[in-house]
């Protein structure tokens, strides 16, 4: 019964807890890392529905705003989701 609060709670807990076993935080780097471009690509990639991912990234977006920094990455929620990568002064491109 989703009424009561507490329902809510646990169905937030465990959606959040699908979310990151299944789409962590790394899964979306390294597929920006083998050239994956957007979400069609992606819900392949990981073998999982596109409601899947749409789901996981707007909780994301929830949990983290418009971006996270992971190392030397930054995943982007909005306006559009994407990976930029930094490199250190002086590092090589390529």
């Amino acid at each position: 019964d989703q009424k009561q609060t507490g329902n809510r709670k646990q169905e937030l807990l465990a959606r959040t807890w699908a979310f990151e076993k299944l789409m962590p935080l790394a899964s979306i780097i390294e597929a920006h890392r083998r050239g994956i471009q957007n979400r069609h690509e992606l819900s392949e990639y990981l073998g999982l529905p596109e409601h899947f991912i749409e789901q996981a990234i707007k909780r994301y977006q929830q949990k983290y705003g418009t971006h996270v920094r992971v190392g030397k990455y930054t995943i982007i929620f909005i306006p559009f989701f994407g990976v930029l990568e930094f490199f250190e002064e002086g590092q090589a491109i390529g």
